[in-house]
């Protein structure tokens, strides 16, 4: 929730909250010890899932239109998800905050045309956060 707030405000994401939520998510998977073997398999499939699908958009977009989409830090911010949620998890925050990112996106550029350009750039973290509730 940190990195969402600071996300919005700042247009970046604290590596530090990024850490804290990384050792928070692998402290949650280990205490979960019932299918451990399941749980560590579960868990890197969806960090390779979120962080490498965010990475790889981030460098076609940066190729393709010479400037940032998603940031690094949006990308860094997959890997606590990955590891907390695994690999369907990810996948459906994924669906589901790239619907509540569209939909903001929407918003914000029927405001555009009314306002500052500014208000154009958003972040990715606040939709993540949405979705988590």
């Amino acid at each position: 929730m940190f990195s969402a707030i600071s996300d919005i405000i700042y247009l970046a994401v604290p590596t530090v909250l990024i850490l804290v939520s990384f050792i928070s998510a692998v402290s949650a998977r280990i205490v979960d010890i019932s299918d451990i073997k399941f749980s560590l398999l579960d868990s890197f499939l969806g960090v390779a899932l979120g962080a490498g699908t965010f990475f790889i958009v981030r460098v076609i977009y940066n190729l393709l239109r010479k400037k940032e989409g998603l940031g690094e830090g949006d990308v860094l911010f997959m890997i606590p998800v990955g590891v907390y949620f695994g690999f369907w998890g990810t996948l459906l925050c994924i669906i589901i905050s790239s619907f509540f990112g569209g939909l903001f996106g929407l918003i914000l550029s029927v405001i555009k045309r009314k306002k500052n350009r500014y208000l154009l750039y958003h972040s990715y973290s606040s939709e993540f956060c949405l979705t988590f509730y």
